[in-house]
């Protein structure tokens, strides 16, 4: 089995307290009604609080 340093599990760790952060965020987002907005080959996409994903910008009349 590999050893690991202390580098790589300290990346390990910010990655984790990240990737929970984030989805913190998305989860905070829906419940208040706010799309979460990604990126998927180089075009952004908008997850509405319903559930449903849409190219059309929400933010923007």
């Amino acid at each position: 089995m590999r050893k690991f340093s202390k580098s790589e599990k300290q990346d390990a760790k910010l990655n984790r307290i990240c990737a929970r952060a984030i989805e913190n965020a998305k989860e905070n987002n829906r419940k208040n009604g706010v799309p979460n907005a990604f990126v998927e080959n180089d075009k952004i996409y908008f997850e509405m609080p319903d559930g449903k994903i849409t190219d059309k910008n929400p933010f923007t009349k």
